[in-house]
């Protein structure tokens, strides 16, 4: 229930966008508690929300950010709500430091067990990714910013492997039991990044940066009457592509092969990969990121939170690691 300062702040906040409040409502995230508000207005229900451009370490500046969101708006991207201006044109407001935009309410379902939705999935990253074809000056390659990072974590994992296993304790039986498959896996995705068809992929990356949402996830998908609704684009950015790919498919299929081969068919049905990209996909999709993440929480003394998840879900994983090579392979 909001208190009588968040009343004050949005009714200020919605009158900037030339909006009536008559009644505001707080929603969690899986993360933050009152992480969005819903509007009701005169005009009806608008989120409002304070803007976070931090994501994986890195903040982008707010004026890059609305550059983006000018860029969805442009290129009548439909898979993202609309977003509102305020009076003087702007996409956001200050409130005490803060930055806050809005954008209409959509109500829907979750996307669930259906390959039409996973389709239009597919298409709603791929007509993303497409958005930025010209040509841009050389900068580092997003994807080889990212295998460097999970690189750094890989060989993290090796020690933070043997510490977990000197514990002998209940949850760490996992990892005596899967820990080389772990590895092994790591191994055979820096084997096929270093194939030379795959490294030409992340040079051409150079010139050609790739705009991304950032946060696929269940919650921030949205099956609306209107068609499928990406939410939540606070990490809206250049990036890779293939990661997101790689991502997206690890958050939000369950590991099916239907569901993946529906995402990807909707979105080769927009941008066609080339097999190498296929390939880099496949490679990202296989580093056994969750068991990293584990043992490093293990091995810091902290909970094992996440290993139920990991080990009722790891055959399925080994699965579809193993569909996806098979689709990585095919003509």
């Amino acid at each position: 229930m909001p208190n009588r300062y968040q009343k004050a702040k949005l009714k200020s906040i919605t009158r900037r966008f030339g909006l009536h409040l008559i009644r505001i409502t707080t929603h969690d995230s899986l993360y933050k508690k009152n992480a969005v508000y819903c509007a009701k207005t005169n005009k009806g229900k608008s989120l409002v929300k304070a803007l976070n451009t931090k994501c994986q370490g890195t903040t982008l500046p707010q004026a890059k950010f609305f550059s983006y969101v000018r860029m969805l708006k442009a290129s009548k991207y439909s898979y993202s709500p609309r977003w509102l201006k305020t009076r003087t044109g702007r996409y956001s407001v200050n409130w005490r430091g803060k930055a806050y935009y809005m954008t209409e309410w959509v109500e829907g379902r979750k996307i669930f067990d259906d390959v039409h939705d996973y389709e239009s999935l597919g298409k709603a990253l791929a007509h993303l990714h497409k958005l930025r074809k010209v040509q841009h000056p050389p900068t580092a390659s997003y994807t080889s910013q990212r295998i460097k990072a999970f690189k750094r974590e890989g060989h993290l994992f090796r020690v933070q492997l043997k510490n977990v296993q000197k514990k002998r304790t209940t949850p760490t039986k996992w990892f005596d039991r899967y820990g080389e498959s772990c590895i092994q896996l790591t191994n055979d995705a820096w084997r096929i990044i270093d194939d030379p068809r795959v490294k030409r992929i992340l040079l051409r990356e150079r010139r050609h940066p790739a705009l991304i949402h950032g946060d696929v996830t269940i919650p921030n998908i949205v099956i609306h009457s209107r068609g499928l609704f990406l939410i939540d684009w606070d990490c809206l950015r250049t990036g890779s592509k293939y990661y997101e790919v790689a991502k997206t498919l690890s958050n939000t299929t369950y590991y099916k092969p239907v569901l993946m081969d529906a995402f990807l068919h909707g979105y080769e049905s927009i941008s066609p990969l080339k097999s190498s990209e296929r390939l880099l996909i496949s490679a990202l999709f296989r580093l056994p990121r969750e068991a990293w993440h584990v043992a490093r929480r293990i091995d810091s003394g902290r909970s094992h939170k996440g290993l139920t998840l990991l080990g009722e879900t790891w055959y399925d994983r080994l699965n579809a690691v193993r569909h996806l090579d098979e689709w990585a392979k095919a003509e």
